[in-house]
Protein backbone atom coordinates (compact mmCIF):
# COMPACT_ATOMS: atom_id res chain seq x y z
CA UNK A 1 0.00 0.00 0.00
CA UNK A 2 1.21 3.41 -1.08
CA UNK A 3 2.10 6.09 1.94
CA UNK A 4 2.62 9.80 2.41
CA UNK A 5 5.59 8.03 4.71
CA UNK A 6 7.54 7.13 1.83
CA UNK A 7 9.14 8.38 -1.26
CA UNK A 8 7.21 8.06 -4.62
CA UNK A 9 7.36 7.82 -7.96
CA UNK A 10 5.90 11.29 -9.35
CA UNK A 11 6.74 14.56 -9.43
CA UNK A 12 9.62 15.30 -7.26
CA UNK A 13 9.45 12.01 -5.81
CA UNK A 14 6.23 12.47 -4.35
CA UNK A 15 3.16 9.78 -5.51
CA UNK A 16 1.18 13.21 -7.37
CA UNK A 17 2.12 12.38 -11.20
CA UNK A 18 2.43 14.88 -14.14
CA UNK A 19 -1.55 13.81 -15.89
CA UNK A 20 -3.02 14.80 -12.30
CA UNK A 21 -1.47 17.84 -12.17
CA UNK A 22 -2.45 18.40 -15.84
CA UNK A 23 -6.03 17.11 -15.82
CA UNK A 24 -6.83 19.95 -12.97
CA UNK A 25 -5.05 22.78 -14.33
CA UNK A 26 -6.37 21.85 -17.79
CA UNK A 27 -10.34 22.05 -15.90
CA UNK A 28 -9.33 25.21 -14.30
CA UNK A 29 -8.19 27.50 -17.70
CA UNK A 30 -10.72 24.94 -19.65
CA UNK A 31 -7.87 24.14 -22.29
CA UNK A 32 -6.13 20.65 -23.85
CA UNK A 33 -2.53 22.07 -23.00
CA UNK A 34 -0.43 19.47 -21.51
CA UNK A 35 3.37 20.58 -20.58
CA UNK A 36 5.57 19.20 -23.13
CA UNK A 37 8.90 17.77 -22.97
CA UNK A 38 10.88 20.01 -21.51
CA UNK A 39 8.81 20.65 -18.66
CA UNK A 40 10.61 20.80 -15.33
CA UNK A 41 10.19 20.35 -11.65
CA UNK A 42 12.28 22.49 -9.31
CA UNK A 43 12.17 21.59 -5.24
CA UNK A 44 12.32 24.98 -3.35
CA UNK A 45 10.61 24.06 -0.03
CA UNK A 46 14.15 23.10 1.62
CA UNK A 47 13.96 24.21 5.40
CA UNK A 48 10.31 25.49 4.53
CA UNK A 49 8.39 23.56 6.99
CA UNK A 50 7.89 19.64 7.00
CA UNK A 51 4.33 18.71 5.94
CA UNK A 52 4.80 19.40 2.11
CA UNK A 53 7.06 19.11 -0.45
CA UNK A 54 6.68 22.59 -2.87
CA UNK A 55 8.05 22.52 -5.90
CA UNK A 56 8.45 24.92 -8.91
CA UNK A 57 6.51 24.09 -11.93
CA UNK A 58 7.63 25.46 -15.33
CA UNK A 59 5.63 23.88 -18.38
CA UNK A 60 6.80 24.31 -22.18
CA UNK A 61 3.05 24.34 -23.14
CA UNK A 62 2.36 22.42 -26.04
CA UNK A 63 -0.69 25.01 -26.98
CA UNK A 64 -2.66 28.35 -25.39
CA UNK A 65 1.20 29.28 -23.50
CA UNK A 66 -0.28 33.13 -23.92
CA UNK A 67 -2.83 32.48 -21.32
CA UNK A 68 -1.27 29.90 -19.07
CA UNK A 69 1.02 30.72 -16.27
CA UNK A 70 4.83 30.37 -17.35
CA UNK A 71 5.09 28.82 -13.82
CA UNK A 72 3.73 27.88 -11.08
CA UNK A 73 3.81 26.41 -7.73
CA UNK A 74 2.80 22.72 -7.00
CA UNK A 75 2.66 21.87 -2.86
CA UNK A 76 2.07 18.35 -2.29
CA UNK A 77 1.50 16.91 1.27
CA UNK A 78 3.77 13.99 2.70
CA UNK A 79 4.67 12.88 5.75
CA UNK A 80 8.42 11.94 4.57
CA UNK A 81 9.90 15.13 6.40
CA UNK A 82 7.90 14.01 9.44
CA UNK A 83 10.01 10.57 9.38
CA UNK A 84 13.12 12.27 8.92
CA UNK A 85 12.27 14.72 11.88
CA UNK A 86 11.47 11.39 14.13
CA UNK A 87 14.66 10.09 13.82
CA UNK A 88 16.22 12.94 14.28
CA UNK A 89 14.58 12.81 18.16
CA UNK A 90 17.03 10.78 20.08
CA UNK A 91 14.87 9.61 22.37
CA UNK A 92 12.35 8.55 20.05
CA UNK A 93 12.09 4.49 19.40
CA UNK A 94 10.97 2.37 16.34
CA UNK A 95 7.91 1.75 17.81
CA UNK A 96 7.13 5.69 18.71
CA UNK A 97 7.99 6.32 15.28
CA UNK A 98 5.54 4.05 14.11
CA UNK A 99 2.74 5.83 16.13
CA UNK A 100 3.76 8.89 15.94
CA UNK A 101 3.82 9.08 11.57
CA UNK A 102 0.70 6.44 11.58
CA UNK A 103 -1.28 10.02 13.29
CA UNK A 104 0.36 12.41 11.03
CA UNK A 105 -0.57 10.64 7.67
CA UNK A 106 -4.06 10.99 8.81
CA UNK A 107 -3.89 14.77 10.05
CA UNK A 108 -2.01 16.02 6.77
CA UNK A 109 -4.17 14.33 4.49
CA UNK A 110 -7.63 16.21 7.17
CA UNK A 111 -5.64 19.68 7.11
CA UNK A 112 -4.74 19.44 3.48
CA UNK A 113 -8.58 19.14 2.47
CA UNK A 114 -9.84 21.86 5.38
CA UNK A 115 -7.13 24.37 3.47
CA UNK A 116 -8.83 23.40 -0.32
CA UNK A 117 -11.96 24.10 1.53
CA UNK A 118 -10.79 27.37 2.43
CA UNK A 119 -9.55 28.21 -0.69
CA UNK A 120 -12.97 27.30 -2.72
CA UNK A 121 -14.79 29.79 -0.15
CA UNK A 122 -12.35 32.73 -0.61
CA UNK A 123 -12.94 31.65 -4.92
CA UNK A 124 -16.68 31.32 -4.70
CA UNK A 125 -17.11 34.48 -2.63
CA UNK A 126 -15.44 36.19 -6.00
CA UNK A 127 -13.32 38.63 -3.97
CA UNK A 128 -9.68 39.16 -5.99
CA UNK A 129 -6.68 36.72 -4.51
CA UNK A 130 -4.38 40.13 -4.28
CA UNK A 131 -6.96 42.39 -2.21
CA UNK A 132 -6.41 39.36 0.39
CA UNK A 133 -2.67 39.08 -0.17
CA UNK A 134 -3.27 35.43 -0.94
CA UNK A 135 -1.61 33.55 -3.84
CA UNK A 136 -4.22 32.94 -6.23
CA UNK A 137 -5.33 29.22 -6.69
CA UNK A 138 -5.55 27.38 -10.03
CA UNK A 139 -6.75 23.95 -8.59
CA UNK A 140 -6.08 21.24 -5.85
CA UNK A 141 -7.10 17.53 -5.63
CA UNK A 142 -8.09 16.58 -2.38
CA UNK A 143 -7.49 13.39 -0.25
CA UNK A 144 -10.57 11.04 -1.02
CA UNK A 145 -10.08 8.08 1.48
CA UNK A 146 -7.56 6.87 3.47
CA UNK A 147 -5.52 5.24 0.66
CA UNK A 148 -5.70 8.03 -0.94
CA UNK A 149 -1.94 9.52 -1.43
CA UNK A 150 -2.58 11.99 -4.54
CA UNK A 151 -3.91 15.43 -2.90
CA UNK A 152 -2.30 18.36 -3.68
CA UNK A 153 -2.53 22.42 -4.30
CA UNK A 154 -1.61 24.27 -7.33
CA UNK A 155 -1.32 28.05 -6.79
CA UNK A 156 -0.24 31.23 -8.15
CA UNK A 157 4.09 32.05 -8.08
CA UNK A 158 4.80 35.13 -6.89
CA UNK A 159 8.43 35.93 -8.38
CA UNK A 160 10.91 38.02 -5.90
CA UNK A 161 9.04 36.63 -2.75
CA UNK A 162 11.19 34.62 0.22
CA UNK A 163 9.99 33.73 3.69
CA UNK A 164 12.02 34.46 6.92
CA UNK A 165 14.15 31.97 8.86
CA UNK A 166 13.76 31.00 12.66
CA UNK A 167 16.83 33.44 13.25
CA UNK A 168 14.90 36.44 11.73
CA UNK A 169 13.30 39.64 12.75
CA UNK A 170 10.92 41.71 10.75
CA UNK A 171 10.83 45.93 11.23
CA UNK A 172 7.78 47.06 12.79
CA UNK A 173 6.46 49.04 9.78
CA UNK A 174 6.87 46.13 7.76
CA UNK A 175 5.13 43.48 10.37
CA UNK A 176 2.94 46.00 10.46
CA UNK A 177 1.50 45.25 6.81
CA UNK A 178 0.99 41.71 7.66
CA UNK A 179 -1.35 42.02 10.85
CA UNK A 180 -3.35 44.34 8.39
CA UNK A 181 -3.60 42.02 5.75
CA UNK A 182 -4.31 39.06 8.16
CA UNK A 183 -6.86 41.37 10.12
CA UNK A 184 -8.50 42.06 6.50
CA UNK A 185 -8.86 38.67 5.74
CA UNK A 186 -10.69 37.75 9.23
CA UNK A 187 -12.92 40.86 8.96
CA UNK A 188 -13.91 39.69 5.11
CA UNK A 189 -14.37 35.91 6.74
CA UNK A 190 -16.90 37.03 9.63
CA UNK A 191 -19.82 36.30 8.04
CA UNK A 192 -22.45 33.27 9.02
CA UNK A 193 -21.81 31.06 5.88
CA UNK A 194 -18.12 31.23 6.19
CA UNK A 195 -17.99 29.97 10.19
CA UNK A 196 -20.42 27.22 9.14
CA UNK A 197 -18.04 25.40 6.53
CA UNK A 198 -17.47 21.68 7.24
CA UNK A 199 -13.86 22.18 8.38
CA UNK A 200 -14.64 23.70 11.18
CA UNK A 201 -17.38 20.79 12.63
CA UNK A 202 -14.09 19.61 14.07
CA UNK A 203 -10.98 21.80 15.66
CA UNK A 204 -8.06 20.02 13.27
CA UNK A 205 -5.92 22.59 15.39
CA UNK A 206 -6.59 21.21 18.70
CA UNK A 207 -6.53 17.60 17.18
CA UNK A 208 -3.49 17.69 15.93
CA UNK A 209 -1.40 19.49 18.71
CA UNK A 210 -3.71 16.61 20.99
CA UNK A 211 -1.50 13.97 19.01
CA UNK A 212 1.60 15.83 17.82
CA UNK A 213 2.64 16.64 21.37
CA UNK A 214 1.59 14.52 23.66
CA UNK A 215 3.53 14.43 26.43
CA UNK A 216 6.34 12.18 25.82
CA UNK A 217 6.71 14.02 22.33
CA UNK A 218 6.81 16.97 23.75
CA UNK A 219 9.83 16.13 25.70
CA UNK A 220 11.48 14.60 23.55
CA UNK A 221 11.23 17.45 21.44
CA UNK A 222 12.62 19.30 23.89
CA UNK A 223 15.62 17.14 24.94
CA UNK A 224 16.57 17.72 21.42
CA UNK A 225 17.67 20.68 22.34
CA UNK A 226 19.86 20.11 24.82
CA UNK A 227 22.96 18.70 22.68
CA UNK A 228 23.04 21.98 20.47
CA UNK A 229 22.35 24.48 23.29
CA UNK A 230 23.81 23.23 26.66
CA UNK A 231 24.22 26.70 28.01
CA UNK A 232 20.36 26.66 28.12
CA UNK A 233 20.05 23.47 30.22
CA UNK A 234 18.81 25.54 33.07
CA UNK A 235 15.82 27.39 31.32
CA UNK A 236 15.07 23.88 29.51
CA UNK A 237 14.74 22.03 32.69
CA UNK A 238 12.41 24.99 34.24
CA UNK A 239 10.40 24.79 30.90
CA UNK A 240 9.88 21.11 31.21
CA UNK A 241 8.49 21.52 35.01
CA UNK A 242 5.71 23.39 33.99
CA UNK A 243 5.07 21.88 30.45
CA UNK A 244 1.34 20.42 32.42
CA UNK A 245 0.49 23.63 33.33
CA UNK A 246 1.63 25.89 30.70
CA UNK A 247 0.36 22.82 27.22
CA UNK A 248 -3.33 22.97 28.38
CA UNK A 249 -5.71 22.16 25.54
CA UNK A 250 -8.89 22.57 27.61
CA UNK A 251 -8.05 25.97 28.46
CA UNK A 252 -6.96 26.48 24.77
CA UNK A 253 -10.61 26.02 23.93
CA UNK A 254 -12.40 27.63 26.30
CA UNK A 255 -10.82 30.80 25.57
CA UNK A 256 -13.62 32.56 23.40
CA UNK A 257 -15.74 32.24 26.21
CA UNK A 258 -13.23 32.91 29.08
CA UNK A 259 -13.13 36.65 27.59
CA UNK A 260 -15.93 36.91 25.93
CA UNK A 261 -14.56 37.03 22.57
CA UNK A 262 -17.06 35.82 19.39
CA UNK A 263 -14.84 32.85 18.02
CA UNK A 264 -13.34 33.82 14.46
CA UNK A 265 -11.20 32.74 11.91
CA UNK A 266 -7.66 31.47 12.90
CA UNK A 267 -4.84 30.46 11.41
CA UNK A 268 -3.43 28.19 13.78
CA UNK A 269 -0.10 28.38 12.39
CA UNK A 270 1.61 32.37 11.84
CA UNK A 271 4.80 32.41 12.12
CA UNK A 272 7.72 33.39 9.58
CA UNK A 273 8.11 30.52 7.15
CA UNK A 274 3.99 31.22 6.23
CA UNK A 275 4.61 34.86 5.36
CA UNK A 276 6.00 35.98 2.12
CA UNK A 277 7.64 39.27 1.54
CA UNK A 278 9.28 41.19 -1.32
CA UNK A 279 12.87 40.77 -1.75
CA UNK A 280 13.21 43.86 -2.74
CA UNK A 281 12.61 46.07 0.16
CA UNK A 282 10.35 43.30 2.38
CA UNK A 283 6.96 44.38 1.66
CA UNK A 284 4.24 42.08 2.02
CA UNK A 285 3.71 39.57 -0.90
CA UNK A 286 1.43 36.75 0.78
CA UNK A 287 -0.20 35.06 3.91
CA UNK A 288 0.29 31.56 2.41
CA UNK A 289 -0.71 27.83 4.17
CA UNK A 290 -4.23 28.35 5.82
CA UNK A 291 -3.59 24.07 6.84
CA UNK A 292 -4.57 24.99 10.35
CA UNK A 293 -7.62 26.95 10.45
CA UNK A 294 -9.72 27.10 12.71
CA UNK A 295 -12.71 29.25 14.91
CA UNK A 296 -11.02 30.46 17.95
CA UNK A 297 -10.21 34.03 19.69
CA UNK A 298 -7.22 36.19 18.17
CA UNK A 299 -4.79 36.00 20.40
CA UNK A 300 -3.07 32.91 19.62
CA UNK A 301 -2.35 33.71 16.21
CA UNK A 302 -0.72 37.53 17.32
CA UNK A 303 1.39 35.15 20.07
CA UNK A 304 2.77 32.94 17.49
CA UNK A 305 3.04 36.29 14.94
CA UNK A 306 5.09 38.33 17.70
CA UNK A 307 6.88 35.48 19.03
CA UNK A 308 8.75 34.42 15.34
CA UNK A 309 8.46 37.27 13.82
CA UNK A 310 9.06 40.82 15.66
CA UNK A 311 10.35 41.98 19.15
CA UNK A 312 7.46 44.48 19.48
CA UNK A 313 3.77 45.15 20.32
CA UNK A 314 1.73 45.93 17.53
CA UNK A 315 -1.85 44.88 19.18
CA UNK A 316 -2.99 48.39 18.67
CA UNK A 317 -2.31 48.41 15.26
CA UNK A 318 -3.95 44.63 14.04
CA UNK A 319 -7.32 45.88 16.26
CA UNK A 320 -7.35 48.87 14.39
CA UNK A 321 -7.17 47.50 11.25
CA UNK A 322 -9.88 44.85 12.24
CA UNK A 323 -12.12 47.67 12.93
CA UNK A 324 -11.70 49.38 9.47
CA UNK A 325 -11.90 46.42 8.10
CA UNK A 326 -14.84 45.03 9.40
CA UNK A 327 -16.36 48.75 8.88
CA UNK A 328 -17.98 50.68 11.73
CA UNK A 329 -21.56 49.40 10.98
CA UNK A 330 -20.93 46.05 12.23
CA UNK A 331 -20.26 44.82 15.84
CA UNK A 332 -17.08 43.86 17.09
CA UNK A 333 -16.36 40.30 18.05
CA UNK A 334 -13.89 41.64 20.74
CA UNK A 335 -12.68 44.66 22.21
CA UNK A 336 -9.05 45.42 22.53
CA UNK A 337 -8.98 44.70 26.33
CA UNK A 338 -10.31 41.26 25.77
CA UNK A 339 -7.78 40.88 22.46
CA UNK A 340 -5.09 41.34 25.25
CA UNK A 341 -6.39 39.13 28.14
CA UNK A 342 -7.29 36.41 25.05
CA UNK A 343 -3.14 37.27 24.10
CA UNK A 344 -1.63 37.04 27.29
CA UNK A 345 -3.59 33.92 28.95
CA UNK A 346 -2.50 32.01 25.57
CA UNK A 347 1.06 33.56 25.22
CA UNK A 348 2.65 29.95 26.82
CA UNK A 349 1.18 27.65 24.85
CA UNK A 350 2.23 29.35 21.97
CA UNK A 351 5.48 30.18 23.45
CA UNK A 352 6.29 26.60 24.22
CA UNK A 353 4.86 25.26 21.19
CA UNK A 354 7.22 26.85 19.00
CA UNK A 355 10.35 26.08 21.42
CA UNK A 356 9.69 22.37 20.97
CA UNK A 357 9.39 22.65 17.25
CA UNK A 358 12.46 24.89 16.95
CA UNK A 359 14.59 21.93 18.26
CA UNK A 360 14.42 19.69 15.70
CA UNK A 361 13.40 22.28 12.70
CA UNK A 362 16.65 24.23 13.60
CA UNK A 363 18.71 20.59 14.17
CA UNK A 364 17.89 19.73 10.28
CA UNK A 365 18.46 22.84 8.80
CA UNK A 366 21.54 22.72 10.31
CA UNK A 367 22.19 19.67 8.79
CA UNK A 368 21.92 21.48 5.51
CA UNK A 369 25.07 24.26 6.21
CA UNK A 370 28.07 22.89 4.96
CA UNK A 371 30.47 25.38 6.01
CA UNK A 372 31.63 25.02 9.98
CA UNK A 373 31.76 28.97 10.79
CA UNK A 374 28.37 29.28 9.19
CA UNK A 375 26.83 26.65 11.48
CA UNK A 376 28.25 27.99 14.78
CA UNK A 377 26.94 31.34 13.96
CA UNK A 378 23.26 29.83 13.28
CA UNK A 379 23.51 28.36 16.34
CA UNK A 380 24.83 30.99 18.90
CA UNK A 381 21.62 32.77 16.72
CA UNK A 382 19.43 30.50 16.99
CA UNK A 383 20.38 30.29 21.03
CA UNK A 384 19.75 33.95 21.28
CA UNK A 385 16.25 33.39 20.14
CA UNK A 386 15.39 30.26 22.08
CA UNK A 387 16.54 31.86 25.07
CA UNK A 388 14.20 34.53 24.95
CA UNK A 389 11.58 32.70 24.14
CA UNK A 390 11.84 30.38 27.24
CA UNK A 391 12.46 33.34 29.37
CA UNK A 392 9.25 35.37 28.06
CA UNK A 393 7.22 31.81 28.26
CA UNK A 394 8.47 31.28 31.59
CA UNK A 395 7.69 35.18 32.72
CA UNK A 396 3.63 34.72 30.91
CA UNK A 397 3.22 32.44 32.98
CA UNK A 398 4.70 33.34 35.91
CA UNK A 399 2.52 36.52 36.00
CA UNK A 400 -0.79 34.47 34.31
CA UNK A 401 -0.80 32.48 37.62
Amino acid sequence: MLSLTEEGTGILKTHVTRELVEEALQHNFNTKARFGDDWTATYISEGKGFISIIGLIEPKWTEDADRLPEKFILKMPTCVKCREMARSMKEHTAEDEARFLAKWQVYVKTIHNAECEFYDYLKGAGVPAKELHIPEIYGHREFAGDDDVYGFMLMEYLDRALTKNLTDCVAPEKAEQALKAWARLQAHTYTDEFLKLKCFEENNYRKVYAEMMESKNLIDMFKSLEEPYPELQELIDEALAVKDEVYDLERLDTEPERWGIKPLLAHGDMWSANILWNTAGEDLKALIDFQLIHLSAPGGDLARFFITIIEKDLMEKYYAAFREALGHDREMPFTLEKLKSNYYSVYPFNALVNIAMFGPIANYVATKIPDPKAREKNRAVCSEKVKAMLEDMLEHHKNRK
